[in-house]
């Protein structure tokens, strides 16, 4: 029998060391990872991506694979909805597929054959005044008539799906929850050599408290910073707070905050930090905070956990149905609140060890295997049903 065809759109694998080439190129990348080394599927995937990736440097050659690099300047945004928009139709007319994903949000309007879409999360609606009217306009009109068009909608946690379906009025049918994974290299780090080579490379201090993400708004990072600074006994102890990641969009706040609370010789930021670095930088820490308002998933929180750090985090959104009961949860938006979490964490030696067990058990139930694995099952559910 003839392998069923798989046409998806990767375009937003960004190699640069920036926020693009963050958190949805990173699930991207591992999601697809995971699904080529799954045998005897029976489809053969055609992975369409910009110009810059080198397929070979981040991917070697599965063979279920085949790689189609866009002449486009599909990586620069107005070039990929310019590609999206008139060269991916044409590409999957003629019969030439059996179906389609669309691995964020949008399913171009020429776009005939039967669909996925995957929605990462709906910050746009949730959170309106964080982003252009223009790309907010265009984003969730898109999404909105992908959604309605789609065979299949993924969403990647149960939280985002009922805000899919909430908000957007999706058929609950058509949305499954596929959790993300987390790579094999995320796991704790002795390699003395290698954490302080990580250390060296970053300017690290020796005793620090992790934030990791893009720098933008519903991260909340100036409560971090707030209460941060309120945390007489951390600061006296010499324990620093690293902001790493790169600059997203309405970031000034953050800044404008360390300055107010002079701590500006207490909090590092790096920036960028590369993907093979990061499993060090977490076991370096020796807590990780992420006081996000909203997440689709929230990555970095598992990445935390199976590298063995305490996690303090938020109660909003996915955040509880990721951490469980490894980690510790601000149940409000006070510094206060944050601050004594975070001193908790740091110092209650009972209490980290308890989170760091109970967080590497956590992490093991989220594998990137069985993310590939539900994704391939509802690509032949809908081959299936539309054949």
């Amino acid at each position: 029998m003839t392998d069923r065809r798989v046409a998806i759109n990767a375009q937003l694998l960004d190699p640069r060391k920036s926020y693009r080439g963050a958190g949805v190129s990173r699930y991207i990348s591992s999601l697809l990872r995971a699904m080529g080394r799954l045998p005897g599927s029976g489809l053969r995937y055609h992975a369409f991506v910009n110009g810059l990736l080198d397929v070979d440097r981040c991917f070697g050659r599965p063979p279920s694979f085949e790689w189609h690099r866009s002449r486009w300047p599909s990586h620069d945004p107005r070039g990929r909805v310019l590609w999206e928009s008139l060269a991916l139709p044409v590409l999957l007319g003629g019969g030439r597929y059996d179906l389609f994903h669309s691995l964020i949000h949008s399913i171009p309007v020429g776009v005939r054959v039967p669909s996925v879409v995957t929605i990462l999360d709906l910050s746009r609606v949730r959170f309106p005044g964080n982003s252009s009217l223009a790309k907010r306009t265009y984003l969730n009109l898109m999404t909105k008539r992908s959604i309605a068009r789609a065979a299949g909608i993924i969403a990647i946690s149960e939280s985002s799906r009922q805000d899919i379906i909430g908000l957007l009025n999706a058929d609950p049918v058509k949305v499954h929850t596929v959790y993300c994974g987390v790579d094999p290299q995320y796991r704790p780090q002795t390699n003395r050599t290698l954490l302080e080579r990580v250390r060296a490379k970053y300017s690290l201090p020796e005793e620090f408290i992790l934030y990791v993400g893009t720098l933008e708004p519903r991260k909340n990072i100036p409560l971090l910073v707030r209460a941060y600074s309120l945390a007489n006994r951390m600061r006296l102890a010499g324990v620093k707070l690293v902001i790493a990641g790169a600059k997203g969009w309405m970031y000034d706040e953050i800044f404008r905050v360390i300055g107010q609370r002079a701590v500006g010789g207490e909090v590092l930021l790096p920036g960028y930090i590369d993907e093979e670095d990061m499993p060090a930088l977490y076991s370096l820490a020796r807590v990780f905070a992420y006081p996000s308002i909203y997440e689709g998933f929230g990555l970095p929180v598992l990445e935390a956990m199976a590298c063995g750090v305490p996690v303090v985090t938020t109660d909003r959104s996915s955040l509880p149905e990721i951490g469980g009961d490894a980690v510790s949860y601000l149940r409000s938006e006070s510094a206060e609140e944050l601050r004594d979490l975070l001193q908790a964490a740091c110092f209650d030696t009972q209490l980290a060890d308890t989170m760091r067990a109970r967080g590497l058990a956590r992490a093991r139930q989220f594998t990137w295997d069985a993310a590939a694995s539900r994704t391939i099952g509802l690509y032949n559910t809908i081959l299936r049903t539309s054949s």
